[in-house]
């Protein structure tokens, strides 16, 4: 008792030799509000703090976390020494950190000082000057975008602590939050995503944002520098003075050369892009958390009579059958249609998506239920392939004549997953009409629509040559892209590449933000695409002046695709063909240029958006392609 008396004492007395810098820290109001037992006790806050809170881990100030401090610099509880205390005698003068998100050295650096770093930074920010507390928070670029939602008198990063982080607000142009919770789902939603990042996610090899590829920047850059050293920083400090490549895939030289002097050269061509939003990352934006934005839209939807129901998956993914929803659903709301997506029954439900571009917020299933019973359905439409747990749900909550002025349409994405006709026939007889809307041309004939009974319409992903720009090939970058997806015995066409072409970077394409991919495609020479063949790769390759190629695959193509000389009729023919192929189409320009030009005649036909906005307009007047009965 006498040593813990004796500790206190000398806390007490260092306390009040540094008054002023303790009520600095000390913040009274903040401490009160943060802690009520303490209000309720009414107790002095900093006597509290120096004789309990400090050992029990409470912070007294919002940029001084206590649990940080002790566990940063295990020299402090051994000093016995409560950690402010230790601070503001020891730590400030040694360079410490009294909070992950703030960098003593470089605050101090920045403002040319040698007191007390957070103190001077405090008073600053109080005279109105925004210094940065970390090269990975920058305060004036988050207080100009974020400005209107911080209160007055609230530093930048004590907003972004405490609100902006939940809210999916970023720190510093190249820090996506929002990217890093959706691609890093392990990370609960009460820890800072840029906390997490600078403590343990860069030495991880986890991606800060979609156009900065952690471990491959280290790698190519930071050889013989400490494991410890954040490759972020280092490209924001040095690498981004240099045009270091922040991802295999960004066209970092091409860009510049392209943008040629309206791109200032002092500017990274990544950050000149993002602030010229040549390359941007949108999500839909939290009102205050998920529970707040779910009741706001929830009040929008409960203003519609005649909803249009669509039912999308609940994992944030990007798919062509997830695009194709998102697209349908836009385009409907184009033409006054009131559309509204719902989560699909089971697991946890989905609020939003976060890996493309999008402005949608996605209620629960349990509102699809309430709004059929209040009558206020007038289509659902649902992905083939969870047609039967629809189907499961609805009959479980409704009667027959509930379901009778409703229509059902089939989003039939995939015909290969399409549930045959005697799976759903009963059911969809209980609705007012059943039709189908399908995503490829092949199956989408008077034959598919006898052999799943509804009228068909063909609708394909919303993609339209005139949305994209074609580079000249030569200005692109050696890179052949592969789609994510596998083939069984496709490790023999990639081994036999690798070692034909040593001047190419192959890169598989895992975890890209799809705006990303987007931007980058069109600086990418080949594509091999293993999936349905007639995907984005394909097409998107395409349309930027790449060539792509795949196996001709009769389930998605069509039959023209068959003369094309990059589609191979097996796994077979292409391993044999496909080296010779590329290396003739990157030598011979003439060859080059006919073969893009055969790609390009066709897919224009394929994919125009006059002509897919033209389908949606005939489907919601109720005009279909093809109607049961047709083929007799």
């Amino acid at each position: 008792m006498a040593t813990i008396s004796k500790m206190i004492q000398r806390n007490m007395t260092a306390l009040r030799a540094r008054e002023a810098e303790v009520s600095e820290l000390v913040d009274v109001e903040w401490y009160f509000n943060r802690y009520p037992d303490v209000r309720a006790s009414k107790m002095d806050p900093r006597y509290h703090y120096l004789r309990y809170g400090g050992f029990e881990g409470r912070d007294p100030h919002p940029l001084f976390s206590t649990s940080f401090y002790a566990t940063r610099y295990p020299a402090v509880p051994s000093s016995g020494m409560n950690p402010l205390v230790h601070y503001l005698r020891i730590g400030a003068a040694s360079g410490y950190d009294p909070h992950p998100l703030f960098s003593s050295i470089y605050v101090a650096t920045r403002l040319g000082t040698r007191k007390n770093p957070l103190i001077s930074f405090l008073e600053g920010s109080r005279n109105g000057v925004l210094v940065s507390p970390h090269p990975l928070f920058d305060s004036e670029w988050y207080a100009q975008r974020y400005g209107a939602e911080i209160p007055n008198g609230m530093d930048p990063l004590i907003h972004f602590i405490y609100f902006g982080a939940r809210l999916g607000f970023d720190p510093h142009l190249l820090f996506s939050t929002s990217y890093y919770r959706a691609r890093y789902s392990d990370i609960g939603p009460e820890v800072n995503p840029l906390s997490h990042f600078i403590a343990q996610g860069a030495l991880e090899g986890r991606d800060p944002h979609p156009g900065f590829d952690t471990n491959w920047y280290r790698a190519r850059y930071m050889g013989g520098l400490p494991a410890t050293d954040n490759p972020l920083v280092h490209f924001i400090s040095v690498g981004s003075l240099v045009d270091a490549v922040p991802h295999v895939l960004f066209p970092t030289e091409q860009y510049r050369r392209e943008m040629g002097e309206s791109m200032p050269k002092d500017v990274h061509p990544l950050m000149y892009a993002l602030q010229q939003k040549h390359l941007k990352f949108e999500v839909p934006k939290l009102i205050v958390d998920e529970e707040t934005t779910i009741s706001t839209r929830r009040a929008e939807v409960a203003n519609y009579h005649q909803i249009d129901a669509f039912l999308t998956f609940n994992v944030d993914a990007i798919s062509g059958g997830i695009f194709s929803i998102f697209s349908i659903v836009e385009e409907l709301r184009r033409l006054g249609r009131e559309t509204v997506l719902f989560s699909l029954p089971g697991g946890d439900p989905i609020v939003r998506y976060k890996r493309f571009n999008n402005h949608e917020i996605i209620l629960p299933f349990g509102d699809l239920i309430s709004a059929i019973r209040l009558k206020r359905i007038q289509t659902i439409h649902v992905p083939e392939v969870v047609l039967p747990i629809l189907i499961d749900h609805l009959t479980d909550a409704f009667d027959n004549p509930e379901l009778r002025d409703i229509k059902l349409n089939i989003l039939n994405q995939n015909g290969e997953l399409m549930p045959e006709k005697h799976v759903y026939q009963r059911f969809v007889h209980q609705f007012r009409e059943a039709t189908m809307t399908t995503a490829h041309e092949r199956y989408s004939t008077s034959l598919h629509a006898e052999r799943w009974g509804v009228p068909i319409k063909h609708i394909s992903t919303y993609m339209s040559f005139d949305d994209y720009k074609v580079r000249n090939f030569t200005s692109k970058k050696n890179i052949i892209l592969l789609s994510p997806d596998r083939m069984i015995g496709d490790e023999v066409v990639l081994d036999q590449l690798q070692s034909s072409f040593g001047g190419y970077y192959i890169y598989r394409v895992a975890g890209l933000h799809y705006e990303f991919y987007k931007f980058c495609i069109g600086w990418c020479k080949f594509c091999i695409t293993f999936g349905e063949g007639l995907d984005n790769y394909f097409i998107e390759t395409t349309f930027t002046g790449g060539i792509a190629f795949a196996v001709y695959n009769p389930v998605f193509m069509p039959s023209s695709m068959k003369a094309l000389p990059n589609v191979f009729g097996n796994l077979i023919e292409m391993k044999e063909k496909l080296p010779s192929l590329m290396r003739d189409l990157e030598l011979d320009e003439k060859y080059r240029e006919e073969v893009f030009l055969m790609n390009f005649s066709l897919l224009k036909k394929l994919y125009d958006k006059s002509i897919y906005r033209q389908k949606l307009k005939d489907f919601s007047l109720g005009r279909f392609d093809w109607e049961p009965g047709a083929a007799q």
